[in-house]
């Protein structure tokens, strides 16, 4: 007995494939890498909506991410990408470094949510 087509699924293989095919990965870490910086600014909790999302351990790694990825696109990627994400990435360390500062000076457990 032949297992039952599904031309709706067979169709669905065939445009995933396809899609597969066409992406490149650059592209893919640079999607992620503008991801992760804006879960990162979220976890600095800078804005009184944000503040209950802080978690400046996730901030860190995002960081560390960031740091070990932007080369990738600086050599693969587009210029404009590249240029962006060191100057986010310098902003995000710096916005960091004060929130970690404020963070200590509070006490803690105040750097994570």
């Amino acid at each position: 007995m032949s297992p039952v087509r599904d031309p709706q699924r067979e169709r669905l293989a065939r445009e995933l494939t396809e899609d597969l095919r066409r992406l490149r990965v650059e592209e893919i870490v640079g999607q992620m890498l503008m991801t992760l910086e804006s879960i990162a600014y979220r976890r600095l909790g800078l804005t009184a909506d944000a503040l209950p999302d802080r978690d400046l351990d996730q901030v860190r790694v995002a960081i560390e991410t960031m740091d070990a990825l932007i080369p990738v696109i600086e050599r693969s990627g587009p210029a404009e990408l590249a240029q962006h994400l060191r100057s986010s990435g310098s902003h995000l360390k710096l916005s960091y470094a004060e929130a970690a500062r404020q963070a200590a000076q509070a006490g803690p457990g105040a750097g994570a949510a």
